[in-house]
């Protein structure tokens, strides 16, 4: 009670002195940053500055690199579990689904391929990962050597995913 008391005898005192330091005319820090916006564009057309980085930037190989193991990663676990929800959903079990896929009697030309596909992103983002695990040890993080390792990474990646794609047909 005593406390209320106080507050309410010291209120005048507050919006007093509040006022005293308000200014008269507040310009918007909004309208400022605006204006300053439009300013800094308008100097960099004036001086023929490109307006987006992708024009000026080249897509190097380390870049398009670390750029499809984040890709495949987050295709992958998409993948995965829409597969997982879709086998928990619909009737069935997973042995039933495989059998009405060969049922199709696709061609060996057409599902060496696909096998490769779906194997693709597995042996890309394993071996790109390990070439990242590397680079936290601090090896590898030359340029000349970022672009070996990534060549054969892919190459190695390719490779793997025929490996895997062909195992079914050598029994």
């Amino acid at each position: 009670m005593s406390l209320s008391k106080l507050r309410m005898a010291i209120r005048p005192c507050l919006t007093v002195q509040r006022s005293a330091l308000i200014p008269k005319r507040v310009v918007s820090s909004e309208v400022k940053a605006h204006e300053e916006m439009r300013a800094f564009w308008e100097k960099n057309q004036k001086l023929g500055r490109p307006l987006t980085h992708f024009t000026t930037y080249k897509m190097h190989q380390p870049m398009l690199m670390s750029l499809g193991h984040r890709i495949t990663g987050i295709a992958m676990g998409v993948a995965f579990y829409g597969l997982v929800i879709g086998l928990y959903v619909m009737p069935g079990d997973f042995t039933h689904y495989l059998d009405l896929i060969k049922s199709f009697d696709l061609p060996k030309w057409f599902l060496f391929p696909a096998k490769m596909v779906v194997a693709f992103p597995l042996m890309f983002h394993y071996m790109n990962g390990i070439r990242h695990l590397s680079w936290d040890a601090g090896k590898g993080v030359r340029l000349a050597t970022m672009y070996k390792t990534g060549w054969s990474i892919l190459a190695t990646a390719i490779v793997m995913s025929a490996c895997m794609a062909s195992l079914a047909y050598l029994g």
